[in-house]
């Protein structure tokens, strides 16, 4: 019976620093500020069409964008406020989101960022 209670107690716990911890990581924008959600890539991965599979490489030569697919505009990351390692978590994931001020040629200038939780693991049960 102790051991049942004591495992109730440890699992109300650590669900309540997850959904703590989820919140102090949410990120608003500020008056001014735009947020936009799409695909984060280079922008020459973009401009062949490689979102998913965008090559690591890439970030090398060519500067971060953002594809949003609702609107079928890119736009350009200015990254000078975050650094280039946070930004790594989302590179060639969709449903990323940036936060940051819109200036002209479709050019933001990031503040912040979310990147979507990572995928689940599968399981495959079958022939092959």
């Amino acid at each position: 019976m102790k051991k049942v209670i004591l495992s109730s107690i440890i699992a109300l716990v650590t669900a309540t620093c997850s959904f703590a911890s989820a919140e102090a990581k949410e990120v608003k924008a500020a008056a001014g500020e735009v947020e936009k959600k799409g695909v984060l890539a280079t922008e020459w991965c973009i401009k062949k069409g490689y979102f998913k599979d965008c090559r690591l490489d890439s970030t090398v030569d060519s500067p971060l964008a953002l594809f949003v697919h609702s609107e079928g505009v890119t736009y350009k990351l200015d990254t000078a406020g975050v650094a280039l390692h946070e930004l790594d978590e989302g590179i060639g994931r969709n449903n990323v989101t940036v936060i940051g001020t819109l200036e002209k040629d479709n050019v933001i200038k990031v503040r912040a960022y979310k990147a979507p939780p990572p995928e689940g693991k599968s399981f495959f049960k079958g022939c092959l």
